[in-house]
């Protein structure tokens, strides 16, 4: 693998210090077809007003529109190729058997901060960060996509504050959490489990 990973100059100087089964989830290498695959369960919250208006996160197209313990996840993480960029695809296995599948695409921004590009047409920024003993993802603002800019979305007061962690368990797991934080109403969405890199394939 003679070209970096994607996520490599995110992290900076920190990247060697990731423990191995992080830098395996973040290894697609940029303009490559790389593809990681991780399988795992989520526990889902949400507060119950937000549960009520489940069926337009469903529209949405993002977030899971239930809640439950310990759902089955697949993540598909692909570099695409000839750019900066890697497709984050998840699959939620619902306790009714059906399959809720939430695709963004990430690029970088600034030195240590993604855009995750959304399928309703907006975006979210955010840093990535190693504290020493987990990745810290940050939320710095939702964007909008016109003309080829990204122009600031005052979204904070809908949506909440994303945050996310994911903190190495052994050589081939790692655990992480992400919620949401209204500035009106504290947290109205979270999950939080457990993933096994089950495939990383170098794909030129």
């Amino acid at each position: 693998m003679d070209r970096p990973s994607l996520f490599e100059k995110v992290f900076g100087p920190d990247w060697e210090a990731l423990p191995p089964v992080l830098r395996q989830r973040y290894a697609p290498r940029a303009g490559s077809r790389d593809l990681v695959l991780l399988k795992g369960a989520l526990t889902i919250t949400m507060a119950p007003w937000l549960e009520r208006l489940s069926p337009l996160i469903k529209l949405s197209r993002t977030l899971a529109p239930f809640t439950g313990e310990n759902i089955p996840v697949v993540i598909r993480f692909c570099g695409e190729a000839g750019v900066e960029a890697c497709d984050f695809d998840r699959s939620f296995m619902r306790p009714d058997g059906r399959t809720h599948r939430f695709r963004s695409r990430l690029t970088p921004y600034f030195s240590d901060e993604m855009v995750e590009y959304m399928p309703a047409g907006f975006a979210w920024r955010a840093t990535y960060r190693w504290d020493g003993a987990r990745i810290a993802i940050t939320h710095r603002g939702y964007l909008l996509p016109l003309f080829g800019r990204l122009l600031p979305l005052p979204l904070d007061f809908l949506f909440g504050r994303g945050e996310a962690e994911e903190e190495a368990i052994d050589q081939d797991r790692f655990r992480m959490k992400m919620r949401l934080l209204h500035p009106w109403f504290g947290e109205i969405y979270s999950y939080r489990g457990e993933f096994t890199v089950a495939r990383v394939e170098a794909v030129d």
